[in-house]
C-alpha cells in the first residue's frame, strides 16, 4: 500500500500548509519525505511517529487511511475490469473477439497481487475469479482452468462477494471439455446436476453449462442416446431462460448430438435456430463453431449440399483460425477435404488435409490421426497407393495411443478401414473395422462417409467391393439411406 500511504501524507501535508523539509525537520531528510511521498519507500516506526505528530494526527490514523484509500481505488479497479468481461460490446465471456480486445487477464492479476499484499483477501478472490474468465475468454484454458481450481479449494472460508459453487464447476466444466477432458467434466458436473435436479432448483445458466458439457463428454463415449437427452433438458432450461448465449449453447450442442445419431434434418433446424439465437455480431466463435457444423451436416445430407457446405466450412475457417482456436480451424479442414473427396478432387482434398494436419500439431492422437487419414483417402484418389498406405499405417500407430474419445477413435478406425480396403489390403481393412466396432459397442451407427474411395483390389479378390461400409457392416442410422 506504499502508493497509496504516500499519497495520504502528501495530502495531508499540502491541507496543513506544510512544505517536505518542514515535514522532515531535522531529524530526516527532504529527500526522504519525497520518497515516502512517491511511494517508493515505507517509514521506520520512528520515523512514522516524527510524521504523524508533525501531522496532528495519530500513527494508526494514518495507516487505516491509507488502508481506506487502497480499498478503494482496488474496488474501482476491479469494478472496471469486470465491466470489460460484461459490459464492454464484443468482448464478454463467449462473445470471441479476442483478436483485437485487451487482455482482461492481466489487469485481474495485478490487482489480485495488490489486494493479497494488503490482506484484503475478498478482492483478491474476486480477482482470480475474474482473471480465470479473462483466460477463459482468450482461449487459454489450462491456465483458466489453474485459477478455476484455485478459486474451488478457496470456497467456503466465509469471504465475502465469492463466486457461487456451481459457477465455478460449471466454468471448469466448460474448460475441461474445451481442452479434451470430457471424463473430468462427467465427474465435477453430473454429481452437481443430480443433486441440483433432485432439489428441484429452477433453470440457470450455470446449469445449461453443465449440461452442456456433459452433453459433449457423452458424445466423445459414443453415448448417443444419453447426449441427446442431455441436450433436450439444456434446450428445455434454456428456452425458458430466455438468454440469447444460453440458446446458443444449447441448440449447439443438442444439433451436435443430432448430427452425430444420424438425423440430419434435426440437426439443421437445431443450427437454424442457434444462428437466429446469435444476437451480437461481434459473437464470432459462437458463429464459427455453428457454421462449421453447419458445413459438415449440409455435406451430409447428400450431393446437393456440397457447395453450401464448402462455403458455410470456409466462412467458418476465416472466424476461427488465427484466434486460439486451431484445433476448430483444423476440423474445419477436414470437412473441407471430405467435401473435394466428395468432388473427386485429390488435390484439394490432399491440401486440406495438409492444412489440418499443420494445425493439430501437439493435438490429442486421435485428431492428428484423423488428418492422416483423410490426407491418405487423397492419395488414394489420386492415385498414389504407396504414399497412402504409409500415411494410413502412421495413423493406426497413433490410434494406438488414443484416449477416452471412444467415438472419435471408432470413427478414425472406420476411415482407416476404408483407405485400407481400397488398397486392397482386406484383412487390415476388417481388423480396423473389429476395432472401431469393439470401441463403440452398441452405442450408435458409424455413419457412412461423404466419399468413396475407388477400390485397388489385387486379382485373387476381383469381386470384392473396395467400399466395406454400412450395407456391410453398420446398421443404418434412424432415418437415414443407404447408398
Amino acid at each position: 500500500m506504499t502508493r497509496e500511504f504516500g499519497a495520504r501524507i502528501k495530502f495531508l501535508r499540502t491541507q496543513r500548509g506544510l512544505s517536505q523539509a518542514d515535514l522532515a525537520g531535522t531529524e530526516l531528510s527532504h529527500s526522504y519525505i519525497s520518497l515516502i511521498e512517491s511511494g517508493k519507500r515505507i517509514p521506520s516506526d520512528d520515523a512514522l511517529a516524527l510524521i504523524a505528530d508533525r501531522l496532528g494526527c495519530e500513527v494508526e490514523q494514518l495507516r487505516s487511511a491509507a488502508a481506506d484509500t487502497l480499498h478503494q481505488s482496488l474496488e474501482l479497479a476491479l469494478a472496471e475490469a469486470e465491466w470489460s468481461l460484461t459490459g464492454n460490446p464484443g468482448s464478454g465471456p463467449g462473445s470471441g473477439d479476442t483478436s483485437r480486445a485487451p487482455d482482461p487477464a492481466w489487469d485481474f492479476t495485478a490487482i489480485e497481487r495488490r489486494a493479497e499484499a494488503a490482506g484484503l483477501t475478498a478482492l483478491a478472490m474476486r480477482a482470480r475469479w475474474g482473471a480465470a474468465r479473462g483466460l477463459e475468454r482468450q482461449a487459454r484454458f489450462e491456465q483458466a482452468v489453474l485459477l478455476y481450481d484455485r478459486t474451488l479449494r478457496d470456497l467456503g472460508r466465509g469471504t465475502p462477494g465469492e463466486p457461487d459453487r456451481l459457477e465455478v464447476i460449471g466454468a471448469l466444466c466448460r474448460c475441461a471439455v474445451e481442452l479434451g477432458e470430457f471424463e473430468r467434466a462427467t465427474e465435477l458436473g453430473a454429481p452437481l446436476l443430480r443433486d441440483f435436479q433432485d432439489y428441484g432448483g429452477a433453470p440457470a445458466p450455470v446449469v445449461v453449462d453443465i449440461v452442456c458439457a456433459l452433453v459433449w463428454a457423452s458424445l466423445q463415449r459414443g453415448e448417443l442416446a444419453h447426449a441427446r437427452h442431455l441436450a433436450a433438458t439444456a434446450v428445455s432450461d434454456a428456452e425458458l431462460l430466455r438468454d440469447p448465449q444460453q440458446l446458443t449453447r444449447a441448440y449447439r450442442a443438442a444439433s451436435q448430438a443430432a448430427h452425430d445419431s444420424g438425423h440430419t434434418a434435426d440437426a439443421l433446424m437445431l443450427i437454424r435456430k442457434a444462428l437466429t439465437a446469435i444476437r451480437s455480431p461481434q459473437d464470432e466463435l459462437s458463429l464459427g463453431h455453428l457454421l462449421a457444423l453447419h458445413g459438415a451436416a449440409l455435406l451430409r445430407a447428400g450431393e446437393d449440399g456440397i457447395p453450401a457446405a464448402e462455403r458455410e466450412l470456409n466462412r467458418a475457417l476465416s472466424l476461427l483460425a488465427g484466434r486460439g482456436r486451431e484445433r476448430e480451424a483444423a476440423r474445419c479442414c477436414q470437412e473441407l477435404a471430405r467435401c473435394a473427396l466428395a468432388r473427386g478432387d485429390s488435390e484439394a482434398a490432399a491440401e486440406a488435409a495438409t492444412r489440418a494436419a499443420s494445425l493439430l500439431t501437439g493435438a490429442p492422437p486421435v485428431e492428428r490421426a484423423g488428418a492422416l487419414l483423410l490426407h491418405a483417402a487423397a492419395q488414394v484418389l489420386g492415385e498414389d497407393g504407396a504414399s497412402a498406405r504409409v500415411g494410413c499405417d502412421l495413423a493406426v500407430e497413433l490410434l494406438g495411443q488414443a484416449d477416452g474419445r471412444r467415438r472419435a477413435t471408432a470413427l478414425c478406425w472406420a476411415e482407416a478401414a476404408e483407405v485400407y480396403a481400397a488398397l486392397g489390403e482386406l484383412e487390415r481393412a476388417l481388423d480396423a473395422w473389429r476395432r472401431g466396432f469393439a470401441l463403440l459397442g452398441s452405442a450408435g451407427p458409424l455413419l457412412p462417409r461423404p466419399y468413396a474411395l475407388p477400390p485397388r483390389l489385387p486379382p485373387e479378390h476381383p469381386r470384392v467391393p473396395g467400399r466395406l461400409h454400412a450395407p456391410l457392416l453398420v446398421r443404418p442410422a434412424h432415418g437415414s439411406r443407404e447408398r
